[in-house]
């Protein structure tokens, strides 16, 4: 069973489909790969997509109603972000003992989501949404996602992250702007 904490990857539901930020967290990323590569052929096809997307969707809507609201949407997200603390906190102490930076809130997930804008995202609103980020990952265009895009992403977000806390670190704003 896929766990709340593994639901939500960058902080709204926009992420949630498959994202690359959940990719691109190490060996979990490499779980989620796995779990929504279901037939194990190194490629995660829309089907497969859709049928994890589904399941997401059954998760979130906690009282299993056929719709998700934003009060399950907030129960989902302050589990994300306990469990973002949670693992900040040990990657800290690993860091200190000689061993990024917690997700930025990205808006309402239920404004981006609820298209009819009644307050709640259906089934179909939710199954409907494809991220943008997803065309960055599917670089050949295809409609697919092998292993070695979502590589290839994982790498290019650890990449931006590292820049963004070299820049931090030296005084810059994630723009390259001093602050």
């Amino acid at each position: 069973m896929i766990r709340k904490s593994m639901l939500i990857a960058a902080g709204s539901l926009a992420a949630l489909s498959i994202s690359t930020a959940a990719m691109a967290q190490g060996d979990r990323g490499k779980d989620m790969f796995e779990r929504v590569d279901t037939n194990g052929d190194g490629v995660i096809t829309p089907a497969e997509r859709d049928a994890a997307k589904l399941a997401m969707f059954i998760e979130l809507d906690a009282d299993g109603n056929g719709y998700v609201t934003e009060e399950e949407m907030k129960a989902a997200q302050e589990a994300r972000r306990t469990g973002m603390k949670e693992r900040m906190a040990e990657r800290i102490a690993e860091r200190r003992a000689g061993a990024g930076n917690e997700a930025r809130d990205r808006g309402n997930p239920v404004d981006r989501l609820d298209t009819d804008g009644d307050g709640v995202i259906s089934q179909a609103e939710f199954l409907a949404h494809e991220p943008e980020h997803l065309d960055k990952v599917d670089t050949d265009g295809d409609g697919n996602i092998t292993r070695a895009e979502a590589d290839a992403a994982r790498e290019a977000m650890r990449e931006t992250m590292k820049q963004r806390w070299a820049d931090r670190k030296s005084g810059k704003s994630g723009t390259g702007r001093e602050d």
